[in-house]
């Protein structure tokens, strides 16, 4: 028996367990004698980062740390903060060794802050992970079959190989200074650091990737007012990435590592500059776009065949989704206001759906930190609703690779009760579409079962197909080929538009 069966390799990049974790945040501190008292908390800001991710055998492990700042007024009606890390560590049993990686995304539920005594604070709340363990295997599906009688359904379909996951970590650094004729810095308050404008180039077994980190820092003047300083910091890094050339897909996600900001003394003794550090991971999907023949049925006419369908679903890139969403919203503040110190955003929730095209809905809380008529320092709070729906068609089934963030925010004081806030969301989706059809992952013809046909049956039988029949359907029920029917019917395609077809029977 001289049969012959042609497979492609398929890369397929899966999550074979994910869970969401609730890393407790509590935890209790001494403000240094540096510090200012605290006469009234205004705010407590947390951001999750990530310092480290990787897979040991069956044990996934995860360390990082929760960043807080707490923000306050002192009794000089100044505006102050003090920076601490809670830090967090996770063990993950897994099922497998066949893990290839882990990928982890935080964010902080709630967070709660309290002035115990004047240099004495308690934190509480909770920070959500997001922990996706992926395994990267391989799907062999059958591309062509020839020999013993073999007979092929085939359709031709373009599939989404994956070539791999790469991570790079990395810094960028800078020195930024104030303005000339601004009040120098008395303390930095907090900051904020966000990618923008990420361009990714593969090469041969190489990515380029070029992006700015954006970075808003709020600090404290020494004349006791609040103001903000924004810095701009281009990278551009070369990551390897073997098996990746020109014509491959690869897709960015950019996660912030570590933010630190220091304040650079002059000869005169007056802070007028503010050093960045920025730690990054950039983590590079590359992938490649296969055109073949996939074999969706297939029956030998002189065995009977066994066929193993592919038990990993196919995928096929559609397009991707970039689009920044720019917003504009009027917001009451809770007070007559003389100005506005910063406005930012550090909680965004954003829900994709898959409802006939591409949408989401989104959400995020806008802080604004501003001065009173009095004087006073004040913090509140508002919700933003947003939504975005495309004009592309998708099925439930699609995958979607998502990343939504805020990129900017700004704002306009209309009057001193109203604050026109302006925000810009970057959203970007990659969307596959799963092969929707049987696709076969191996055949196996059983010589200890040939077939066996009737001799004495009429070597042409008359046919009278039904709607929708293919050429293949019929010569399988009748155990011949698709070349011998399309021969005695003067057939060159697979139309089935007759009112009846001659079926030779192989005897």
């Amino acid at each position: 028996m001289e049969y012959n069966i042609e497979k492609k390799r398929i890369g397929i990049s899966q999550i074979i367990k994910e869970e969401l974790q609730e890393q407790p945040l509590e935890a209790e501190w001494n403000l240094p004698d540096y510090c200012s008292d605290i006469e009234r908390v205004l705010k407590c800001r947390g951001e999750v980062r990530i310092s480290t991710r990787r897979v040991v055998g069956k044990t996934a492990y995860v360390e990082g740390y929760t960043s807080i700042t707490l923000i306050y007024a002192d009794s000089d009606k100044r505006v102050c903060s003090y920076d601490q890390a809670i830090p967090f560590y996770r063990e993950i049993s897994l099922d497998s060794d066949n893990v290839a990686r882990v990928e982890v995304d935080g964010v902080v539920d709630y967070l709660n802050c309290r002035a115990t005594s004047p240099k004495r604070i308690e934190v509480k709340g909770a920070a959500g992970l997001k922990i996706s363990i992926f395994s990267e295997i391989g799907a062999d599906v059958v591309t062509n079959a020839t020999g013993e009688g073999l007979e092929v359904h085939t359709k031709n379909q373009n599939l989404t190989s994956v070539i791999g996951v790469f991570d790079k970590y990395m810094t960028v650094s800078d020195e930024v200074e104030i303005g000339e004729g601004s009040t120098p810095i008395r303390s930095i308050i907090s900051g904020k650091a966000t990618v923008c404008d990420a361009d990714i180039n593969p090469i041969t077994n190489k990515t380029i990737v070029k992006g700015n980190v954006k970075v808003k820092m709020l600090y404290c003047t020494k004349n006791g007012g609040a103001n903000t300083l924004e810095a701009t910091l281009p990278f551009n890094q070369i990551i390897d990435t073997d098996g990746v050339d020109e014509l491959c897909l690869c897709n960015l996600k950019t996660q912030i590592t570590s933010l630190d900001l220091r304040a650079r003394t002059g000869v005169d003794g007056d802070v007028r500059a503010v050093g960045i550090t920025v730690g990054l991971l950039l983590t590079v999907r590359a992938e490649e776009n296969v055109d073949c023949d996939l074999v969706l049925n297939a029956y030998s006419t002189k065995y009977n065949a066994q066929l193993t369908p592919c038990d990993q679903r196919v995928y096929s890139f559609k397009d991707k989704i970039s689009k920044r969403i720019t917003l504009q919203e009027e917001i009451e503040l809770s007070l007559p206001t003389a100005q506005i110190f910063d406005v930012w955003c550090d909680q965004n929730n954003a829900y994709i759906q898959k409802d006939e095209v591409f949408s989401l809905n989104g959400n995020s809380v806008v802080s604004i930190l501003f001065e009173d008529k009095e004087g006073n320092p004040v913090y509140i709070e508002k919700d933003v609703a947003y939504n975005f729906r495309s004009d592309m068609a998708i099925t439930p089934n699609a995958l979607c690779q998502n990343t939504v963030s805020v990129q900017d925010v700004g704002y306009t004081l209309i009057s001193d009760t109203t604050a026109q806030i302006r925000m810009t969301v970057e959203v970007t989706s990659a969307v596959y579409e799963p092969i929707d059809a049987n696709v076969l992952s191996g055949i196996i013809l059983d010589e200890n079962s040939p077939k066996v046909v009737d001799k004495h049956r009429s070597p042409i039988v008359v046919y009278y197909p039904s709607a929708g029949e293919t050429l293949f359907e019929i010569a399988a029920r009748y155990n011949t080929s698709v070349s011998a029917v399309r021969m005695a019917n003067d057939i060159e395609d697979d139309n089935t538009d007759f009112k009846v077809l001659l079926i030779p029977i192989q005897n």
